[in-house]
């Protein structure tokens, strides 16, 4: 027995020093696995902390953006009513401009007393169109083709007005007013 106990022997230990040996190899094998549990737990966590970070990093960019779409919209509000200040603003001046301009056309119209209503009703009806110088040109168009003279009208305005004159070389100083009379006088002394 001897001989296998002492055949066995060896073998024996060479199994329980491979079982301690494994053993051991089992036991760092748990540690790495505890520890790379460890760390894998401490990723999750920091992929946790990471997507709470990134959460809390969407949050802020949406409060961001909707901060910035707060003061673009209140910008466009003040912009708005700056526009529909000036825009009424415009307008009367718009309407000022087109009263002034009828009064100067209504003026210039009437300088064309000579035409008659009838020959002037298409460019009353229709100065909103033209300019001043169109209204001109048209009127003037249509005296030309009337033959109005213009000199006419004037020498009969003319005629309405007494010419008087005076001759300080007749004798007969019964027409005379008295300073004329009196000129004559020192004419003849002097």
């Amino acid at each position: 027995m001897e001989d296998v106990n002492s055949e066995a022997t060896p073998e024996v230990i060479d199994n329980v020093e491979d079982t301690s040996v494994s053993s051991d190899y089992v036991k760092k094998e748990e540690e790495e696995k505890k520890e790379s549990e460890e760390k894998e737990d401490a990723k999750d966590s920091d992929d946790t902390d990471s997507k709470d970070n990134d959460k809390d990093d969407e949050e802020d960019e949406d409060k961001k953006t909707a901060k910035k779409y707060e003061l673009i919209e209140e910008e466009l509000n003040s912009l708005k009513e700056s526009y529909n200040i000036l825009y009424s603003q415009y307008q009367e001046l718009v309407n000022f401009k087109k009263e002034i301009d009828n009064q100067k056309k209504d003026a210039l119209i009437a300088e064309f007393y000579m035409l008659s209503d009838e020959d002037k009703a298409e460019v009353v009806n229709n100065k909103e169109k033209y300019t001043l110088d169109e209204i001109k040109a048209k009127l003037s168009v249509i005296c030309f083709d009337k033959k109005i003279n213009f000199s006419l009208n004037k020498n009969e305005n003319n005629k309405e007005e007494e010419i008087i004159t005076y001759n300080l070389n007749d004798n007969d100083d019964s027409g005379l007013s008295d300073w004329v009379k009196a000129v004559k006088e020192q004419e003849r002394l002097g």
